[in-house]
């Protein structure tokens, strides 16, 4: 891995933190849990944001959007509300 990727990397942690978790954003997100997702919703950025759709289609889709759903229901801000409920619908309707 060269020098900017660490950097990068590095840096784009920096921009999210879990408070109180034992992962990190780095880290794969059905690893995040309910808080992490939550802190990812409302402190995060579209980065983060994609990556949790991005899970949505991952081996570990189910817990992610369970984890997801909670998240939503927890979120103070309508826009994210709106946003994830929007994906969590899609990814129900793809999977039936």
């Amino acid at each position: 891995m060269t020098l900017a990727v660490k950097l990068l990397i590095e840096w784009w942690n920096l921009m999210l933190q879990f408070r109180n978790l034992n992962v990190s954003p780095s880290d794969p997100v059905h690893m995040w849990g309910v808080e992490g997702i939550l802190t990812a919703l409302e402190r995060g950025d579209v980065r983060h944001w994609h990556a949790i759709v991005t899970a949505l289609d991952s081996d570990q889709a189910d817990k992610v959007a369970t984890d997801l759903a909670q998240a939503v229901e927890c979120t103070e801000s309508p826009s994210m509300k709106a946003l994830m409920s929007r994906q969590l619908q899609k990814r129900l309707f793809s999977v039936n």
